[in-house]
């Protein structure tokens, strides 16, 4: 069991009145507090029960101002408690085995029947639309026990736009110009084959079509 100690709660009892030797009325009132205790039994014998109910991506708040990132919803669904965790929270991407994000946290409280976010920025790195997934480590301070949650989730392109967007990060726009200066490249690369070609067909055809000149006699 553990208790809560209360602001202790005042009592007043009603005034009595007495009559001294010279006939003045004397009313006299007394209060007095009660001290209480509030306690909750039972969350010794349950134990703790984690999961990660939803990921979204978010707005992060940190050190160095917003930045793109995830909220991991994590319960607690049972009367069981243990303070002071330790998290590491990793994130990959499939289809990229490059892309990965790592995060750590200590001293995670999370009360029993209850929730809570848990933020994990990107840093400087955008979102992108694609498929995730999420492992979360809790461990006590003393490393006895841990637990591990693992979560899938995805991320749209609108989303992360708008993230990105309340993060101050501006669209990456390089792979488009590159993809329009290759596509520019090989236009001009196939026009100049093409007007190559025709001007040496042209040329063929011209000197086909002369016909020898034959000598006059004198």
């Amino acid at each position: 069991m553990f208790g809560l100690n209360l602001q202790s709660l005042p009592y007043k009892e009603k005034a009595k009145g007495t009559v001294s030797s010279n006939g003045t009325l004397i009313k006299n009132k007394f209060s007095y507090t009660i001290p209480i205790q509030i306690g909750q039994r039972g969350n010794t014998d349950q134990d703790v029960k984690y999961s990660i109910g939803s990921v979204k991506p978010a707005a992060t708040s940190t050190g160095k101002g917003a930045e793109p990132g995830i909220k991991a919803n994590v319960r607690n669904s049972t009367n069981g408690f243990i303070g002071s965790l330790n998290a590491k929270a990793v994130v990959t991407k499939k289809g990229d085995k490059k892309f990965k994000i790592t995060n750590q946290s200590t001293a995670q409280d999370i009360a029993p029947t209850s929730n809570y976010n848990y933020s994990i920025s990107w840093g400087k790195k955008a979102l992108q639309a694609g498929d995730y997934h999420l492992k979360l480590t809790y461990k006590t301070s003393n490393g006895v026990r841990g637990w591990v949650l693992n979560k899938d989730f995805s991320i749209n392109n609108a989303d992360a736009a708008k993230y990105n967007k309340l993060a101050g990060i501006k669209p990456n726009y390089l792979w488009l110009y590159i993809l329009l200066g290759i596509l520019a490249l090989v236009i001009i690369l196939g026009l100049g084959i093409y007007l190559g070609r025709r001007k040496n067909n042209n040329n063929g055809n011209n000197n086909g079509g002369q016909q020898p000149q034959r000598r006059r006699r004198r």
